[in-house]
């Protein structure tokens, strides 16, 4: 009894180690079969990795071919701007000595200006001593001329002849000839005068140039318009009368009365004074 009872603990014992055995067994081969399959899937995974890894390094060396690209343009953008640098600096040297050039030809333009003004003023005195003496000569001839028609009578001139350079006219003269047996006179015609040498005998001459738009009514234009008749101070036109107002309207073709309602005449006498 004893003895079957220790051959049925061996029996037990035999399949229970045959149990583990194939339990153990079989932990293996899962063991085996979950580690084959991860391998399988870890080297699917690295697959894919090198994949992407390719794909990486292929990208990478795009974008260094890149990199020498834009390195190569950028370069090329440097010398570029470089030279551009180099023709602004040029053309800003070159503007730069147009300015000068243009601020001295500006300068000689002004001065330009002023010795033309000046040519001006001394065209318009030089132009009143030619009227001048051109209506000395006229008088003087028509002096001779009543001199040489009346033989004897004895003539008398009360004037006195002074040269061209002299600051005193003759556009005053008057001569006369008279018979010292007779109260009959005879005076120079003037028919032959016009009527700016009648103005002059008016008002003279002037050997100055005043501003006369200090005189309210005279403006820039009509300054200019007198001062080419020869009116170029402010005594001349203080020595205005209604004659003298009469022609100078008709010279200029100025409003008439316009002179008196300024007072042109008053306002030059209360400069001169």
């Amino acid at each position: 009894m004893i003895y079957l009872n220790i051959e049925i603990t061996k029996a037990i014992l035999e399949i229970a180690m045959m149990l583990i055995g194939a339990f153990l067994i079989g932990i293996i081969a899962y063991g085996l079969l979950i580690g084959r399959h991860r391998d399988e899937v870890l080297n699917l995974e690295l697959s894919e990795i090198k994949k992407e890894n390719d794909s990486l390094l292929n990208r990478v060396d795009l974008l260094l071919n890149e990199k020498d690209d834009l390195t190569r343009r950028i370069q090329e953008l440097n010398i570029d701007s470089s030279k551009y640098i180099l023709k602004n600096n040029r053309y800003q040297s070159e503007i730069e000595h147009n300015i000068s050039s243009l601020h001295l030809c500006n300068r000689e333009l002004d001065n330009l200006k002023q010795e033309n003004e000046k040519l001006n003023n001394e065209i318009v005195l030089l132009k009143v001593e030619n009227e001048n003496l051109t209506l000395q000569i006229k008088t003087l001839k028509n002096i001779e001329n009543d001199i040489i028609s009346l033989p004897d009578l004895s003539p008398k001139h009360n004037t006195s002849i002074v040269t061209p350079d002299a600051d005193i006219t003759l556009l005053n003269l008057q001569p006369t000839v008279t018979d010292r047996n007779s109260n009959e006179f005879l005076e120079t015609p003037d028919s032959n005068l016009t009527p700016l040498h009648k103005l002059i005998n008016i008002i003279g001459t002037a050997t100055h140039k005043d501003d006369l738009q200090q005189i309210n009514g005279i403006g820039p234009f009509i300054e200019e318009k007198l001062n080419s008749l020869g009116i170029t101070s402010i005594k001349q036109i203080s020595k205005l009368d209604d004659q003298g107002i009469e022609l100078l309207n008709e010279l200029i073709q100025f409003f008439p009365g316009r002179i008196q309602r300024d007072k042109w005449i008053e306002q030059a006498k209360a400069l001169i004074s």
